[in-house]
């Protein structure tokens, strides 16, 4: 595959691979991987997953976010089952973790808890980037467009809880990244079945 800036679509700086090892991908291009990756996991199949302990089912979601922090090239947050109340997930960025709340683990819906996770992935993969952005690793961000947008939401007060909290750039990120992942994997799985 050809590497591109993925800013402007043109043949990338080697010398700006070379000097952080960053592969240079679209997002449409990291996306249809993980769409790949995460559609060929057996247990994410619905009939699976109904069969699934919540352990085994936490331990699923452990491996989407394995995949996706490879493909993405951020860490992986862990993932724990919480009470959440009335929230089905919440990313923690000092502690560098997901939580999801036990019904998501419990419920038989596996698009539920994988868009639960994906959401959840994204706000840690935002911060990552928000973070190289603001750091000597601003090189390393895969659209510093972005990061600049994700880092000014995440400073203290800037963050929108009610009113415009789907709106505001890393919540509407999130929400559609997650939503692709989800319809994109049921698709494949769909037409997987059918053949």
């Amino acid at each position: 595959m050809k590497e591109v800036d993925i800013l402007n679509d043109q043949p990338a700086d080697p010398e700006r691979l070379q000097a952080g090892h960053l592969t240079e991908h679209s997002e449409t291009q990291r996306l249809e991987s993980a769409v790949e990756q995460i559609s060929k996991m057996e247990q994410l199949r619905p009939e699976v997953w109904s069969q699934l302990t919540e352990t085994q089912r936490e331990w699923s979601l452990r491996h989407v976010g394995e995949r996706l922090s490879h493909i993405y090239e951020c860490p992986v947050p862990p993932v724990i089952a919480s009470d959440l109340g009335k929230n089905a997930g919440i990313y923690s960025a000092p502690e560098y973790l997901a939580r999801m709340d036990h019904q998501e683990f419990r419920s038989n819906d596996v698009y539920e808890a994988l868009d639960t996770y994906c959401h959840e992935f994204r706000h840690a993969y935002q911060h990552e980037m928000a973070d190289r952005y603001k750091s000597t690793f601003r090189h390393l961000c895969h659209d510093e467009t972005a990061a600049v947008q994700w880092a000014e939401n995440f400073r203290p007060g800037h963050y929108v809880e009610g009113d415009g909290y789907r709106t505001q750039p890393v919540e509407k990120d999130a929400w559609d990244f997650a939503s692709k992942i989800v319809e994109r994997v049921r698709g494949r799985q769909q037409l997987n079945t059918q053949m």
